[in-house]
Protein backbone atom coordinates (compact mmCIF):
# COMPACT_ATOMS: atom_id res chain seq x y z
CA UNK A 1 0.00 0.00 0.00
CA UNK A 2 1.27 3.45 -0.85
CA UNK A 3 -0.06 6.86 0.10
CA UNK A 4 0.25 10.47 -0.98
CA UNK A 5 -0.45 13.49 1.24
CA UNK A 6 -1.76 16.55 -0.62
CA UNK A 7 -2.13 20.12 0.67
CA UNK A 8 -0.44 19.28 4.00
CA UNK A 9 -0.69 21.94 6.73
CA UNK A 10 -3.84 23.43 5.23
CA UNK A 11 -7.58 23.09 5.78
CA UNK A 12 -7.80 21.07 2.56
CA UNK A 13 -5.32 18.30 3.38
CA UNK A 14 -6.20 14.86 2.03
CA UNK A 15 -4.51 11.47 1.76
CA UNK A 16 -4.80 9.11 -1.21
CA UNK A 17 -4.11 5.40 -0.61
CA UNK A 18 -3.29 2.98 -3.42
CA UNK A 19 -3.25 -0.79 -3.14
CA UNK A 20 -0.62 -2.69 -5.10
CA UNK A 21 -0.62 -6.35 -6.13
CA UNK A 22 2.34 -7.13 -3.85
CA UNK A 23 0.59 -6.10 -0.64
CA UNK A 24 1.90 -8.18 2.28
CA UNK A 25 -1.12 -7.96 4.61
CA UNK A 26 -4.78 -8.33 3.57
CA UNK A 27 -5.95 -6.23 6.55
CA UNK A 28 -4.72 -3.78 9.12
CA UNK A 29 -5.05 -0.27 10.48
CA UNK A 30 -3.90 3.13 9.35
CA UNK A 31 -3.36 5.69 12.12
CA UNK A 32 -3.43 9.32 11.06
CA UNK A 33 -2.39 11.87 13.71
CA UNK A 34 -4.22 15.19 13.37
CA UNK A 35 -2.72 18.08 15.33
CA UNK A 36 -4.53 21.35 15.98
CA UNK A 37 -2.68 23.74 18.28
CA UNK A 38 -1.31 21.62 21.14
CA UNK A 39 -3.89 18.83 20.76
CA UNK A 40 -3.28 15.67 18.73
CA UNK A 41 -6.06 13.24 17.86
CA UNK A 42 -5.23 9.87 16.32
CA UNK A 43 -7.83 8.90 13.71
CA UNK A 44 -7.77 5.13 13.18
CA UNK A 45 -9.01 3.55 9.95
CA UNK A 46 -9.25 -0.20 9.47
CA UNK A 47 -8.92 -1.80 6.07
CA UNK A 48 -9.46 -5.21 4.55
CA UNK A 49 -8.71 -6.48 1.05
CA UNK A 50 -10.70 -9.28 -0.60
CA UNK A 51 -9.09 -11.75 -2.96
CA UNK A 52 -10.61 -13.94 -5.66
CA UNK A 53 -11.87 -17.22 -4.24
CA UNK A 54 -10.05 -20.52 -4.67
CA UNK A 55 -12.25 -21.53 -7.62
CA UNK A 56 -12.09 -18.11 -9.28
CA UNK A 57 -15.46 -16.83 -8.07
CA UNK A 58 -15.77 -13.12 -7.41
CA UNK A 59 -15.31 -12.00 -3.83
CA UNK A 60 -18.03 -10.17 -1.93
CA UNK A 61 -17.37 -7.15 0.30
CA UNK A 62 -19.77 -5.87 2.94
CA UNK A 63 -20.08 -2.28 4.13
CA UNK A 64 -21.88 -0.48 6.93
CA UNK A 65 -22.46 3.21 6.30
CA UNK A 66 -23.85 5.86 8.68
CA UNK A 67 -26.25 8.53 7.47
CA UNK A 68 -24.03 11.12 9.18
CA UNK A 69 -20.24 11.11 9.67
CA UNK A 70 -20.01 14.01 12.12
CA UNK A 71 -21.32 14.28 15.68
CA UNK A 72 -21.18 17.63 17.44
CA UNK A 73 -21.25 18.00 21.21
CA UNK A 74 -22.57 21.43 22.13
CA UNK A 75 -21.76 23.56 25.16
CA UNK A 76 -24.95 22.16 26.71
CA UNK A 77 -23.49 18.61 26.34
CA UNK A 78 -26.17 17.67 23.78
CA UNK A 79 -25.12 15.60 20.77
CA UNK A 80 -26.21 16.61 17.28
CA UNK A 81 -27.58 14.64 15.56
CA UNK A 82 -29.22 12.75 18.42
CA UNK A 83 -29.44 9.54 16.35
CA UNK A 84 -27.47 7.95 13.52
CA UNK A 85 -28.93 5.34 11.18
CA UNK A 86 -26.70 2.72 9.59
CA UNK A 87 -27.35 0.90 6.32
CA UNK A 88 -25.54 -2.19 5.06
CA UNK A 89 -24.45 -2.91 1.51
CA UNK A 90 -22.34 -5.37 -0.43
CA UNK A 91 -20.45 -5.29 -3.69
CA UNK A 92 -19.42 -8.31 -5.77
CA UNK A 93 -16.10 -8.68 -7.57
CA UNK A 94 -14.75 -5.48 -9.08
CA UNK A 95 -18.22 -3.94 -9.38
CA UNK A 96 -18.82 -0.70 -7.46
CA UNK A 97 -22.60 -1.20 -7.55
CA UNK A 98 -23.98 -1.15 -4.00
CA UNK A 99 -26.58 -3.79 -3.21
CA UNK A 100 -28.67 -3.45 -0.06
CA UNK A 101 -27.95 -6.16 2.51
CA UNK A 102 -30.42 -6.96 5.28
CA UNK A 103 -28.13 -9.27 7.24
CA UNK A 104 -29.79 -12.62 6.53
Amino acid sequence: MTFTISNNNSQNTYITFSITSNMTSPNGQIIIPVTVGNTTINKIFSYSVSFTGLTGEASREYYIEPDNNIIIKGADNKLTPSTITFKSYYTTGISTEKNEYNGT
